[in-house]
């Protein structure tokens, strides 16, 4: 038990000190100190402050124990060009070491002659005489850095160089606080004060001393001890700026609370200033950075201000004039009232500048306005007075104009991560629009336009976001452009800030800081607080003090004069700071107690090895190594560095043994010890190939193989490019697989190139193997896009070759977008680019005459070798053309109309894209045809960019043709001029009248009137003949009160419709063109017929002869003395799915027989049928309602008052007799004809089974349904939900509605199915839905109370089929049908593809065996053996639920193959059949009542079909079509039926009784109408019921009875005797009216 401890303490001791291993001398030794930069045997360091002359900046580089750069080499040139280039992306200047001396270029270093940099030199400008010196800088237009000569006065930045052995002491070591220190406690470790927290700036604002007259300025500091404040306020005394403590017990204002300052009652003249504060531990002393105290006010607005005025579609600026205040303010405009501030829209701003800014003024701008401040550094603010702004109407408009010198920035003079806000103004109608770009460079990252694009944001500012930035405004008519120029200063930033130091006694430092600041900064130091100047400094500290700006040496460290806090301060005109670091000056005996050597350390054979021997001490010790007792020396294999370690290189097994470190200064001595161990490491038995080539797409395995010593494990580890491939690595990136030693690469990209390194790794060694990975493909996109030279049609662009991917690039593709157009389009293809720079490889290309003028562009290029195209290259920035005149002519030119003496020209303005300029407008010509040979011209200069001109002619020339031509004019030009197109003038009116006009009576609201057509000639129309107008009055009316009908047609006859039957009228014609109407005609009198037929035919009936013929039968239509003597009848059918527009009407003579024929219909469809009368004064009433049948069966057809009642078949005696059962049941079959679907009416019932119960029928019968449990309690939830397992679940609501999935519930929870992945959330679903009320759109007022949820497993589908087993008249028995397009509407797939339908006639002894089973598994898509056999099991388990429960119908839809190879039913419908309701009584026991009616569900309880209505008569009748018939003749009489109710032929005395019972609970019930026809029912019995149901139910409600059949004289006789107050009627007609007439009365 105890071997497993020691095996990973062993493997941890080995994996621990393979760091030793890989620390070789050079790689101790040879590195560069920090902020150096190691290139060769160098270190460079690249100083960016203070800036210097080439002399100073030599000098500084001296302070560094460097010198200027020296260039030996174009290498060397190189890196520094990489290092410039992120290093400086602000692109400014560096001195080197380079001279010109005796005609050539020397490096001052070490005298050597610059050789072979032609290239490198820049061109030089005009003015280089005098120029001895070289620097890098960058030369914008060739976009590179280069050499450039200069006079060496300039201040510049500067790169130092020095050899690595030179800097060796400047290297810093890893000493800290605790060096030499023994204190376990980290917060209790001797340290020097440093500040966490710099006090800031702070504004009192002197209105708010009445709450709190008080302000307080803090400083916080860290250090052990705990550092004590001090606080001063800094004045100036002859110039000099001096610091006076403040003492709070001086001044009872002031309290100093640890490092807070609490001035009480603050006095502006007396505190106003700067102030800073002191931390102090027994360490030493800081200084704080200076704050200032100032002090916030805002005086009152000026409440007397006139009022303002502009002009409409004129720009406006309205100011606020401030009062005076300190510091800044927000601005805030309220219109007629405060606080209604101003909203800003597309015309309307508010500026930082204060002022409120109309783009273009409209009258809704009228008003009253205040101008608001509030300070910026409180609540503080004024309310300015209001003053009226009136707008006065202006018949011109403004053009596009900047005010106020906008664009403007806020602030100013911005400060690096500041805020900066660009804005943009423009006054001008249509209202402008803007846009922001930057000249040569993208829009700075993370900056974002507001305020319609007016305002730039840019969030946090950096210097390299200074430049031009170009604000763009344009609107249909003008474009204008203008800029503002942003130079941004930096406050110093330490870019290298002082660090600790931990010093040897008598040793030597040298301390530097490096501040970024614009303005450039100045540095100073102190120690303790006080300055360090040479000029103040004892003698004794002269002379080994050296202050070089930003750098500090001391030499002789003496900790009694040198250890302190010392500060570098940095400081320009914006702000100074401060850079804190202690000195630490140390005497310490050797001690190994922190860090022994290792007890054991690990060492491969012919390896490398570095032993550790890093003591505590100083000064540096002297170390003396020994190895089993003897005494090593620094040689051969073995070196002994200054630092104390030992290196051996390389190891062999002689080397194992005990080794010992002595290290020894002048306080003392100490030893520390430990044992070598080698081992043989691992080495390749086969190595990767230097360099793999493959193509995309395609698989490729790298192999490397090693052998390693059998007490060592070995790893094999894999890098991509120089970063380690982990395992969720491998996880994200499924194309790389690694097996151990191989790694196989799947299906390559280019993502999966590069440098690939195999590592084998024991816990002594490792060896590593790499190559790289070439794969080929299209190349990468290109970068650097940018446009060097742009003109009006032409650039050149120039751009960097993204990768090559292993072939030549031989052609490029550029594309573009514009202002005017946003999307992408290729504007070149196939083009070349020459090489213009061989260090950067840029490429460059120019397109020529591709481009627009006066549009900005951004340009994508793509790159294309044999392999294909790149995908397009980031945008280039926006580049905008110079304008252009016009180069396209306005098209769609046209014209006409207008009034007389006009001439109309029209045309389609220049899109935006195509003005090519500014100031677009047009020029128009034209010229009478065929009469003059010069064009007239009129320039439209002050009307923009219209496309219409009304130009004036003689009104002769009316209706004249006229050549007319249209030209495009901007700013800087004309354009062509279009083709001649030929007009005509404006028109005339006509001149003559219409004659011989007669009207004809047409319909009892119709005349038509025609008159003789008119000679349509120039001299009489005067222009095109458009139509006639039709004047007509009344004859007893005024002529001045005329209507006036529009005929717009050339045609001699109008129809005048809308008129009044019997009544004369007088009509006139006028003929009309475009320019108006002619004269009008003479008057014609005529009276219009009678009216039409009022009444519909009565009594209709549809009966059926065959499957294409039926006869209509219908009552005769007696007319009015109003009414015109009738012609005949018109028997009007159309198709059931198509409107009334399409029906054919039968006419049918008066005076025949009051029937006909309807044939030629056709067998299976369904139609509706009207009868109407009609006579001279036109068609009738239409019968009502629509009588609607189904050919095919003569016996089946549709009444309307059936479709009062969910369509419930009206019929002759059998289907009178299915009605007793299936009036109140939802109508549906299917029908087979030639193997395609359709439908046909059959009668089902539906028994109302909640969703489980059917699946419950199904998986009951062995067909496979998704996993489900039901929650009826709240409590058992959980443990429903523990038997489901599935990634997601279906919580479905258990109510017999449609659309659950879009309700909502009572407690405003929505959606009664939902889908989740989360168990937690079902319980929460299910408490949201259990016990509450769903309402959805199928529900009533009240929806349904959830009593069941059911929770299902998600079922993940892969394919959807259709099944369906029904019971077909046309087969006379069970159909299968089938089709594997599932989980959609069947009878659209039967109609689009039929195809896919396959239906097989069943055998009912046999149903569905193995074979059938097969062939429609096969059918439906289920190939595979396994899920096929499923498949066939599912089928002959849906014939047996088929039989078993009498069903008429099993569809399932879908059923589907789930994608764990399972077959499912997800949903079924399921028909029973009615009259297995005997042996089916468990089945139909389950039927939900929940959303029927109550009423309905009382009487089924009786064997009563009842069917609720909205009338008030109550039915009680015997026969279903008696019933139907009962409720037509009530509304024939104008009453409404309460109700439906039959009670049937075999019906009992109880029944009658509760049948009154239903009526009477009714409270809309206000008669009781009963109709009995005896033949089967004994109307004694009705009586009896009637009787007693008056007793018992003690009915107030008044009974009409209507008896007659079988013992009506008996029936009669025992109402007589009743007593009862009952109204009788011998027919239906009677009763009927009767009931009305009591309802009414």
């Amino acid at each position: 038990m105890h071997c497993v401890p020691k095996i990973l303490i062993y493997i941890y001791i080995l994996s621990y000190n393979t760091f030793a291993q890989n620390i070789l001398y050079e790689e101790l030794y040879q590195h560069c100190p920090q902020h150096w930069i190691k290139f060769q045997e160098s270190c460079y360091r690249f100083i960016k402050s203070p800036i210097k002359e080439r002399q100073d900046a030599k000098r500084n580089c001296e302070a560094y124990q460097s010198d200027l750069i020296t260039i030996n080499s174009l290498e060397e040139h190189g890196f520094i060009l990489y290092q410039l280039l992120w290093q400086d992306p602000q692109h400014r200047k560096w001195y080197t070491g380079v001279k010109y001396q005796n005609g050539n270029w020397i490096n001052e270093g070490d005298n050597t002659q610059l050789i072979n940099m032609d290239n490198a030199f820049l061109p030089e400008p005009p003015d280089s005489f005098d120029k001895d010196y070289l620097i890098y800088s960058y030369n914008n237009n060739l976009q590179r850095w280069g050499l450039e000569k200069v006079t060496g006065k300039e201040k510049l930045l500067y790169i130092c160089e020095a050899p690595i052995s030179n800097l060796y002491n400047l290297i810093d070591d890893d000493r800290t606080y605790q060096y030499g220190i023994e204190i376990d406690n980290p917060n209790e470790i001797p340290r020097g004060p440093y500040f966490i927290k710099q006090p800031t700036d702070k504004v009192f604002d002197m209105s708010t001393r009445k709450i709190s007259n008080d302000v307080s300025l803090s400083c916080l500091a860290g250090g052990y001890p705990t550092p004590t404040y001090e606080w001063f306020k800094e004045d100036y005394e002859n110039d000099k700026l001096i610091a006076t403590k403040i003492d709070p017990l001086n001044n009872i204002r002031y309290t100093v609370s640890g490092g807070t300052l609490i001035i009480y009652e603050p006095d502006q003249t007396e505190d106003r200033g700067s102030y800073h504060c002191k931390a102090t531990n027994k360490f030493g002393t800081i200084i704080s950075e200076s704050v200032e105290l100032s002090f916030g006010y805002i005086l009152e607005f000026n409440l007397k201000r006139s009022e303002e005025r502009g002009d409409q579609n004129w720009g406006k600026a309205v100011y606020c004039d401030p009062p005076q205040h300190y510091p800044g303010v927000k601005y805030y405009w309220a219109r007629d009232y405060f606080p209604n501030f101003v909203e800003e829209d597309k015309r309307v701003f508010v500026s930082n500048d204060g002022a409120l800014y109309f783009s273009a003024l409209e009258m809704i701008d009228r008003g009253n306005y205040s101008c608001n401040v509030q300070s910026v550094a409180s609540d503080t603010g004024r309310n300015g007075p209001f003053f009226p702004l009136r707008v006065d109407p202006h018949s011109s408009f403004q053009q596009l104009k900047f005010p106020n010198n906008f664009p403007k920035a806020f602030p100013e003079a911005p400060i690096a991560e500041e805020e900066v806000r660009l804005e943009c103004i423009a006054f001008g109608y249509p209202v402008p629009s803007y846009n922001w770009t930057r000249r040569g460079a993208p829009l700075p990252r993370g900056a974002y336009t507001t305020s319609y694009n007016r305002v730039l944001i840019i969030p946090k500012i950096h210097v390299d976001d200074q430049g031009e930035y170009i604000c763009r405004v344009y609107n249909d008519r003008l474009s204008i452009e203008n800029s503002v120029t942003l130079t941004i200063q930096a406050a110093p930033n330490f870019t290298i800030p002082l660090v600790d130091k931990h010093m040897d006694n008598r040793g030597e430092l040298t301390w530097t800081c490096e501040a970024f600041g614009i303005p450039d900064v100045t540095y100073s130091w102190f120690r303790n607080g006080e300055i360090l100047n040479m000029e103040t400094l004892s003698s004794e500290d002269k002379d080994r003090y050296s202050i070089q700006d930003n750098v500090l040496s001391i030499k002789n460290l003496d900790p009694e004069r040198d250890q302190a806090m010392y500060q570098c301060r940095a400081k320009n005109q914006l702000k100074t700071r401060y850079s804190s670091a202690q000195l630490r000056i140390l005497s310490l005996k050797p001690s190994f107690k922190k860090r022994p050597m290792e007890p054991e350390t690990y060492a491969a054979e012919k390896g490398n090895i570095t032993i550790i021997c890093n003591p505590e001490a100083a000064p540096r010790p002297k170390f003396v190594w020994k190895k089993d007792g003897n005494v090593i020396g620094s040689g051969g294999r073995r070196r002994i560095l200054e630092t104390g370690n030992l290196i051996i290189s390389p190891v062999s097994r002689d080397d194992e043994g005990t080794y010992i470190c002595t290290a020894t200064n002048q306080y003392g001595n100490d030893e520390t010890r430990g044992r070598l161990i080698v081992l043989r490491g691992p080495q390749f038995m086969e190595k990767l190939p230097q360099q793999i080539t493959t193509a995309v797409m395609q698989n490729q395995t790298l192999r490397c193989i090693g052998e390693i010593d059998e007490m060592l494990d070995v790893a094999y580890i894999w890098k991509h490019n120089g970063l380690r491939i982990r395992d969720e690595d491998l996880i994200n990136n499924p194309r790389l697989n690694i097996n151990g030693e191989e790694l196989n690469i799947i299906n390559a990209t280019f993502a999966e190139a590069g440098e690939y390194e195999c590592i084998i790794k024991s816990a002594v060694s490792e060896i590593s193997s790499k190559t790289i990975v070439t794969i080929e493909g299209p190349p990468g996109p290109p970068g650097g896009v940018q446009v060097k030279n742009i003109v009006k049609t032409s650039t050149t662009l120039r751009w960097t070759d993204g990768a090559f991917n292993g072939k030549p690039i031989t052609m490029y593709s550029i594309s573009a977008r514009t202002n005017w157009n946003h999307t992408w389009f290729i504007i070149i293809e196939n083009i070349t680019a020459i090489e213009v720079d061989r260090y950067n490889g840029r490429k460059e290309a120019y397109l020529e005459n591709v481009l627009n003028p006066y549009t900005t562009y951004e340009f994508r290029v793509s790159a294309f070798n044999e392999l294909g195209y790149s995908l397009p290259s980031s945008p280039s920035p926006q580049y905008s053309t110079s304008p252009d005149k016009p180069m396209k002519v306005p098209f769609n030119i046209g014209g006409g109309g207008g009034k007389i003496g006009d001439l109309t020209i029209t045309w389609n303005p220049l899109p935006p894209s195509e003005q090519n300029g500014p100031g677009i407008y047009y020029k128009v010509f034209w010229r009478r045809k065929y009469h003059e040979t010069e064009f007239q011209s009129l320039s439209l200069k002050n009307y923009g960019n219209v496309g219409r001109s009304v130009v004036p002619i003689q009104q002769q020339y009316y209706y004249t043709e006229y050549e007319v031509k249209v030209q495009a004019v901007n700013a800087l030009g004309s354009g062509p001029i279009s083709n001649a197109v030929t007009i005509f003038s404006a028109e005339d009116m006509p001149q003559v009248a219409p004659q011989q006009v007669v009207a004809q009576s047409y319909n009892s609201t119709s005349l038509k009137v025609s008159w003789k057509p008119i000679e349509e000639t120039r001299e009489k129309i005067r222009g095109k003949l458009i139509g006639h107008r039709i004047k007509y009055w009344k004859e007893n009316n005024r002529e001045e009160n005329a209507v006036y009908y529009l005929s717009r047609t050339r045609r001699p006859w109008a129809l005048v419709v809308g008129l009044q039957p019997d009544t004369y009228y007088y009509v006139k014609v006028m003929a009309y063109n475009s320019a108006g109407e002619g004269p009008e005609s003479e008057r014609y009198l005529e009276r219009t017929y009678r009216k039409a037929p009022q009444k519909p035919p009565s009594s209709v009936n549809v009966y059926g002869v065959n499957p294409s013929t039926v006869r209509v039968v219908w009552r005769y239509v007696q007319p009015s003395l109003e009414e015109e003597p009738l012609i005949g009848y018109k028997i009007r059918v159309w198709e059931l799915d198509q409107d009334m527009s399409t029906a054919n009407d039968t006419i049918i003579p008066g005076g025949s027989k009051l029937e006909a024929d309807i044939t030629n219909l056709s067998p299976g469809k369904a139609y509706h049928l009207r009868v109407l009368a009609f006579s001279k004064g036109g068609d009738g009433r239409m019968s009502s309602p629509t009588h609607t049948f189904q050919m095919g069966d003569a016996a089946a057809f549709r009444s309307s008052a059936a479709n009062k009642i969910l369509n419930a078949a009206l019929g002759i005696s059998l289907l009178l007799l299915l009605m007793l059962r299936f009036v109140s049941r939802k109508l549906r079959s299917t029908q087979v004809f030639n193997k395609t679907l359709k439908l046909s009416i059959k009668q089902t019932r539906n028994l109302n089974l909640l969703e489980y119960q059917s699946k419950e029928l199904l998986r009951d019968c062995g067909v496979s349904v998704q996993n489900f449990a039901i929650v009826d309690d709240l409590n058992k939830a959980n443990s429903a939900l523990q038997n489901l397992h599935a990634n997601e679940y279906v919580i479905k609501a258990q109510v017999l509605a449609g659309g659950r999935g879009k309700g909502w519930f009572d407690n405003g929870f929505k959606g009664g199915v939902h889908l989740t992945k989360d168990r937690k959330a079902v319980i929460d679903v299910v408490k949201n839905m259990l016990g509450h009320r769903l309402f959805t759109k199928q529900t009533s007022e009240d929806g349904i109370l959830v009593q069941k949820i059911m929770i299902a497993e998600s079922v993940n589908i892969a394919r959807e089929t259709y099944i369906c087993i029904l019971m077909d008249r046309q087969y006379n028995g069970p159909v299968l049908i089938a089709s594997p397009a599932g989980g959609m509407d069947i009878e659209t797939v039967a109609e689009k593809n039929p195809e896919l339908i396959k239906t097989i006639p069943l055998d009912i002894y046999y149903g569905i065996d193995d074979e059938i089973a097969k062939d429609v598994s096969i059918f439906l898509g289920f190939m595979d053996p396994t899920v096929q056999q499923k498949a066939i099991y599912e089928l002959k388990n849906l014939w047996k639920l088929f039989v078993d429960i009498d069903a008429l119908q099993v569809e399932i839809n879908p059923l589907v193959e789930t994608t764990d190879n399972q077959v499912i039913a997800v949903d079924a419908k399921i028909s029973f059949d009615d009259n297995a309701q005997f042996r089916q009584q468990d089945l139909f026991a389950l039927e939900n009542n929940d959303t029927k009616d109550p009423r309905e569900a009382d009487a089924l309880r009786f064997d009563l079909n009842y069917i609720g209505m909205d009338g008030n008569i109550g039915c009680l009748v015997n026969g279903a079509g008696l019933a139907m018939a009962t409720m037509d003749i009530i509304k024939l009489n104008g009453g409404s039926p309460a109700n439906f109710l039959d009670v049937g032929g075999s019906v009992k005395e109880n029944q009658v009784y509760q049948a009154f019972r239903i009526l009477s609970e009714d409270p809309k019930v206000k008669v009781i109408l009963v109709n009995v026809f005896g033949g089967i029912v004994n109307c004694a019995t009705i009586a009896k019921g009637i009787i007693a149901a008056s007793h018992n139910l003690q009915l107030k409600i008044p009974l009409v009875i209507r008896l007659e059949g079988t013992n009506v004289t008996e029936a009669k006789k025992l109402l007589a005797e009743s007593n009862l107050s009952i109204i009788t009627a011998n027919d239906l007609d009677e009763a009927a009216k009767k009931a009305v007439t009591f309802v009414k009365t």
